[in-house]
């Protein structure tokens, strides 16, 4: 059984009879043109890079709104910019994708600050909801928490955060040691940040041990958020 095989087709599943349902692969549809607008990401290092770039060129020639790029350093179709000129040309890549995409509101100027629902304070910081986050390959930090999404091996040694009055086992866990040049140094982790959650799940009062086998059933790509204050 090849990866595509045990990974999306399933062993009760029929490789060739799924590539020709449109749902399964878009390329296989009778017509394209009813695409909505996308906005398309193909990493280089992608298995199925040359499957991405043929469905793109593909929507593009059926007339439909796409604004795609092949990215360097990619995989997964997740692209991974670690630092420099390549992250602050992607970030803004996106953002301007993102900005075109949400309309702007006619009922305030633009950028006036907005009061989350039920809260008195105008302009105070809004966290999304963990549910939100995305493995992008990108790392985002707003000042107080760090979201990075990094391929393993990771690169950093964790230690269950002793602080007064915690019950033994329930403090979470700090990074203690960050490899020089692995994924965790590129992405921005330094030694300090508490680990809030792992792939979405909340991991502030969790053991070392639950925190480590929660890495260990993780996809080769994961999903970390830090506490960075």
């Amino acid at each position: 059984m090849t990866w595509f095989e045990e990974s999306y087709a399933g062993s009760a599943r029929d490789v060739e009879a799924l590539a020709r349902e449109p749902y399964a692969n878009p390329l296989a549809a009778v017509s394209l043109s009813g695409v909505p607008s996308l906005t398309g990401v193909v990493g280089d290092g992608e298995v199925l890079r040359d499957e991405g770039v043929e469905f793109f060129e593909a929507v593009a020639a059926a007339g439909v709104d796409v604004d795609w790029r092949e990215w360097a350093h990619g995989y997964h179709a997740f692209p991974v910019f670690p630092f420099g000129a390549a992250r602050r040309e992607a970030e803004a890549y996106i953002l301007s994708r993102l900005r075109a995409s949400v309309p702007e509101s006619p009922s305030r100027p633009i950028g006036a600050p907005v009061a989350a629902p039920g809260s008195s304070r105008l302009g105070s910081r809004c966290r999304p909801p963990p549910t939100m986050q995305l493995g992008t390959g990108f790392q985002f930090e707003d000042g107080e928490q760090l979201l990075v999404s990094v391929q393993k091996p990771i690169g950093m040694v964790l230690e269950e955060a002793e602080e007064a009055g915690a019950e033994a086992g329930s403090s979470g866990c700090v990074v203690a040691v960050v490899v020089d040049g692995s994924a965790a140094s590129r992405a921005g982790v330094q030694t300090g940040f508490r680990l809030l959650a792992v792939n979405n799940m909340d991991v502030r009062a969790s053991s070392l041990d639950e925190v480590m086998a929660l890495l260990l059933q993780s996809p080769r790509v994961v999903n970390l958020r830090f506490a960075t204050l």
